[in-house]
C-alpha cells in the first residue's frame, strides 16, 4: 500500500492520473477500507484502464 500511495503522490504532482487495473479483491477491499480507492482509481480490467486514458 505505501508504495501506492507513493506512486500516486509522484504522478498526481506530475499533474497526472494513476489508474489501476485487475486489482485483486483483497487488496480492493483494504483500499476501500482506507480511503485510497477513490484516488487510486481502481478499474476492472487493464483495457478498462487503458481506453479511459486514452480518452483524454
Amino acid at each position: 500500500m505505501g508504495a501506492l500511495v507513493y506512486a500516486f503522490d509522484q504522478v498526481t504532482s506530475a499533474k497526472g492520473r494513476l489508474l489501476l487495473a485487475a486489482v485483486p479483491v483483497h487488496l480492493r477491499r483494504r483500499m476501500r477500507i482506507s480511503g485510497l480507492e477513490r484516488h487510486l482509481e481502481p478499474r476492472e480490467t487493464l483495457d478498462e484502464a487503458v481506453n479511459e486514458l486514452s480518452e483524454l
